[in-house]
């Protein structure tokens, strides 16, 4: 009869083993997915930050580079309306083509001093 016990007492054994082995393998699974998880997050927490800088880094490029380029086309006017008056003598026209670069300098400096 004691066979039988021991018999029985091996077969608890072996099923107790399992369960316990199953119960700590679902618990350690558990704790790395949810640190994977965590972990995760962080990454896209810094690539949504990352995405922020870069796209605020653009519009100020892009709006510097637009400035730059009305200022190059002020200019430009400018060169055209200042020869032009020179050709044809008109120094009426290029007093008016240097108020009108005086004035848009100026309000292209008041606008930068209010950034």
């Amino acid at each position: 009869m004691s066979g039988i016990y021991a018999f029985l007492l091996g077969i608890v054994a072996v099923i107790g083993a399992f369960v316990f082995g199953k119960v700590k393998g679902t618990s350690d699974t558990k704790t790395k997915i949810s640190g994977q998880v965590i972990i995760e997050q962080k990454k896209a927490q810094k690539a949504e930050t990352e995405k922020e800088l870069v796209v605020e880094a653009a519009k100020t490029v892009r709006e510097r580079t637009a400035e730059s380029d009305a200022i190059d086309g002020y200019f430009e006017e400018f060169r055209r309306d200042y020869q032009e008056a020179q050709e044809t003598e008109n120094i009426d026209y290029a007093i008016e083509a240097a108020k009108r670069l005086a004035e848009r300098a100026v309000n292209w400096q008041q606008r930068n001093r209010n950034k």
